[in-house]
């Protein structure tokens, strides 16, 4: 590899002279630093989402048509001041960039198919990655407007960007990419379907159904949508945030509370032959 400095390339022609003339005439006298990327110490959670993280685990997706980029440099965010009023937090809009997540992988992938499509750009660098928001500030929840697909919900928006360390790589139903090394795209497979031999056995919690669960309990963006749609009522995404994470007295933490104590106080058990009830899974999303 070439010198990282100049003080390294100086040391070597003191003591190994020959390669120090050698790697001078590969590649030349210059020294190239090093991006932090290459020097950080990964783990293993940054590889699939089932596997352990000093972050926690994933709890939020965000999707993107540079897939590539992301996993190269983490998600950068973006300029707020490019973005509509309607889409941009109050407490964010001086911020230099912003980054939005949502707690619905199959809305994130939606939204980054949509956008590759809208602008133009190869599907194959379309993905999700998982984010981990261990170190991560409390996001600030922002409603989306009507007319796109992530119309009646509510996204993550945070100042700044997010650490390649706080990612990792979702895999989606009948997904595949170029956008990774071989050895990653491997080793991925081989990761992916360990795990997901055990989750095909099995359903997570009792009365699981796909077209309106969670996998991980309560209703999911599609399921909150028809129940709107039969109902009219406007279900808000759960809060899914540690009780020690959030500001006592905020709306969240009043949400959780509230939600905690009608759902605990229903009828039936949370467990039933060794696995969650969708009472249970519902309150184990919560922190209850």
């Amino acid at each position: 590899m070439p010198f990282r400095s100049e003080k390294q390339r100086r040391f070597l022609h003191a003591t190994q002279p020959k390669l120090a003339q050698k790697w001078e005439k590969k590649y030349g006298s210059k020294s190239i630093a090093v991006k932090k990327s290459m020097m950080r110490q990964t783990e293993l959670g940054e590889f699939h989402e089932d596997l352990p993280s000093s972050l926690g685990p994933v709890v939020e997706y965000h999707g993107t048509y540079d897939m590539p980029s992301v996993l190269e440099q983490g998600i950068r965010g973006g300029d707020p001041r490019t973005r509509s009023r309607h889409y941009v937090p109050d407490a964010l809009r001086d911020r230099e960039r912003i980054s939005y997540t949502t707690p619905d992988r199959e809305l994130a992938l939606r939204f980054a198919q949509e956008r590759a499509k809208k602008l133009g750009l190869p599907e194959s660098n379309v993905g999700v990655v998982g984010v981990r928001a261990g170190d991560l500030s409390a996001p600030v929840l922002q409603a989306e407007p009507g007319g796109g697909v992530f119309a009646g919900t509510q996204s993550n928006v945070r100042g700044g960007g997010i650490p390649r360390a706080n990612l990792t790589p979702i895999t989606m139903k009948s997904e595949s990419c170029d956008c990774c090394t071989p050895t990653t795209q491997a080793f991925g497979v081989l990761v992916t379907d360990y795990f997901e031999k055990g989750k095909k056995k099995s359903k997570p919690f009792h009365g699981y159904n796909p077209k309106r669960h969670h996998r991980k309990g309560g209703l999911s963006a599609a399921g909150r949508a028809k129940f709107k749609r039969e109902t009219g009522a406007n279900l808000k995404p759960p809060v899914t945030t540690k009780p020690s994470k959030l500001k006592p007295g905020s709306k969240r933490a009043k949400r959780r509370k509230s939600f905690c104590a009608r759902m605990g106080g229903m009828k039936g058990p949370t467990s039933k032959d060794g696995k969650l009830t969708p009472k249970g899974a519902a309150l184990k999303r919560w922190n209850c």
